[in-house]
């Protein structure tokens, strides 16, 4: 187990291959006694039933809402269907939301619950690996709009986190592939030794090891914590967590969230930011091939799969709400597992990495 430090509202992430089955407990255990899972399509015919039995059996009233699965669907309209399904359950300020799934029905269930009846209690169950080592930490929630991603959203932090590496094992190929792009993330700003587990086990992590999985999802949400126990709103250190996804949130959104998935968006935005970093020296470019070299080992893309203009792509980073008083500023990756945020990048040295890139 990792415990979340954040003062009143801090909260323990168990990493456990079977935890599904200890949802009841858990919830029980906190005096809740009535909860609405929110899934989507995708996920909920494999996993469902199970943590819905595990909450009757343990002596909740749950209910179960489902919506379409895709980045597309992170609408307003969305979290409005978890609002009217939890006024239809006559949820209450005591009642809980589960989200079960990736990080879209994650941040649409707690947002969802950060703003029915002014606040309720929820619970992350991920079962993407994106999602166990990245977006159920943290309490940041929200959806997005037409022109951005995010853009609405709270931070609202969740009761437990209870994440079971065993669901990875049905994941697609792409889909889980997509989680290494946040595992690299984490490994370029805080620690080498995360990049050279992976390194060192390729073999055991395409073979979906249950054990290495295991161990690589503990040290990704032990890194995440650390850092939002130190910043729980990004005033500060916490903007370290996003290195890759100023390119890439303006990459998904210019493939109308169609054509990459969030994880391979990142990766090629972790490449555009890590060759920004080897051209002021902070980095030596054989660390660039590294990370390409081993991107591309995981099935992930280091570049579009089309020629995108500069100018185009450059103009979509501003739309990003990380974006302040008309600057955007990126995080840098640095030598050793370090990494500088508030960094103001010109233009010409965005153009140039996208154009080393050339077309996957």
């Amino acid at each position: 187990m990792v415990y979340v430090d954040v003062g009143a509202n801090s909260y323990p992430v168990y990493v456990k291959a079977g935890i599904l089955s200890d949802v009841g407990r858990i919830t029980r255990d906190k005096g809740i006694k009535k909860a609405l899972i929110v899934t989507d399509n995708n996920v909920g015919p494999l996993y469902l039933k199970k943590v819905q039995s595990a909450l009757v059996e343990a002596g909740l009233k749950a209910f179960p809402l489902t919506l379409p699965a895709g980045e597309s669907y992170k609408t307003i309209s969305a979290v409005e269907l978890i609002w009217e399904a939890a006024l239809e359950a006559t949820l209450d300020r005591k009642s809980l939301l589960i989200s079960l799934g990736g990080g879209v029905i994650g941040d649409l269930t707690g947002f969802a619950a950060a703003t029915y009846m002014r606040g309720l209690n929820f619970l992350q169950i991920p079962t993407t690996l994106l999602a166990q080592v990245d977006a159920s930490v943290g309490g940041k929630t929200g959806c997005n709009l037409r022109k951005g991603k995010n853009l609405v959203g709270a931070f609202h932090q969740p009761i437990a986190v209870c994440a079971d590496p065993s669901t990875l094992l049905s994941l697609s190929e792409r889909e889980y592939c997509s989680g290494f792009a946040e595992i690299i993330k984490h490994a370029l700003i805080a620690s080498s030794h995360l990049l050279e587990l992976v390194e060192n086990n390729l073999d055991l992590i395409k073979k979906r090891d249950l054990t290495i999985l295991t161990q690589i999802v503990e040290e990704n949400v032990e890194i995440k914590a650390k850092i939002v126990s130190q910043d729980e709103k990004e005033t500060g250190k916490r903007a370290l967590l996003n290195l890759g996804h100023t390119a890439g949130h303006a990459l998904e959104e210019l493939g109308d969230y169609k054509i990459y998935h969030h994880g391979e968006a990142v990766a090629i935005g972790l490449v555009i930011a890590t060759q920004i970093a080897c051209e002021r020296g902070y980095l030596d470019s054989s660390y660039l091939s590294r990370i390409q070299a081993l991107l591309c080992s995981l099935g992930l893309p280091i570049s579009p799969h089309e020629e995108i203009s500069p100018e185009i792509w450059w103009k979509r980073t501003f739309a990003d709400k990380k974006q302040s008083s008309g600057q955007v500023y990126w995080v840098l990756p640095k030598v050793g597992g370090l990494a500088n945020y508030g960094e103001k990048v010109e233009f010409n040295e965005f153009a140039k990495a996208v154009r080393s890139l050339g077309k996957g």
